[in-house]
């Protein structure tokens, strides 16, 4: 295990932690601020709260043109490209990781083992690779808090 992987996700959730007490301090409910002659409007605030959304892609889908260019979009358990079919040859996947934590983009097959760097959120990168017929798997193989392949960050794909 990649121990500075770790690292950065335990400070991730350390400093979400402390946002969210941060947020909870606001001014005194006991209006010492008030009573000091002192007068304070109301702020709007807002908690951070997980929900839903936070599977959602953060970045836009990477529109490469070309016959052998395929635009991937990587974020947590997900991955999306601009086609799942290609010719053979030199293939060139536009990667952007559209997620919150670190990912990267592997290509397998039998004999085969291609990958982008990886991609803390919001970097993009592009992997070339010489792809001969058959079918192949994309996958991303982080380990942090979960499994992100055993998530569901994994797709089929076709060479002709």
């Amino acid at each position: 295990m990649n121990l500075s992987i770790t690292h950065r996700s335990l400070l991730r959730r350390f400093a979400g932690i402390t946002l969210i007490a941060l947020v909870g301090c606001g001014p005194a409910a006991d209006g010492a601020a008030s009573e000091a002659g002192e007068t304070e409007e109301a702020e709007d605030v807002s908690t951070v709260t997980a929900s839903s959304n936070a599977r959602e892609p953060r970045l836009p889908l990477p529109q490469p043109t070309g016959e052998r260019a395929v635009g991937a979009r990587i974020w947590e358990y997900q991955i999306e490209v601009t086609k799942d079919t290609v010719p053979a040859g030199e293939t060139e996947f536009h990667v952007v990781n559209a997620g919150r934590d670190e990912h990267w983009l592997i290509v397998r097959a039998e004999g085969l083992f291609e990958a982008t760097p990886h991609l803390l959120p919001g970097d993009s990168a592009v992997l070339r690779v010489d792809l001969q017929p058959g079918e192949y798997t994309l996958v991303c193989t982080i380990r942090d808090e979960f499994d992100h392949i055993s998530e569901g960050e994994r797709r089929s794909f076709v060479v002709r």
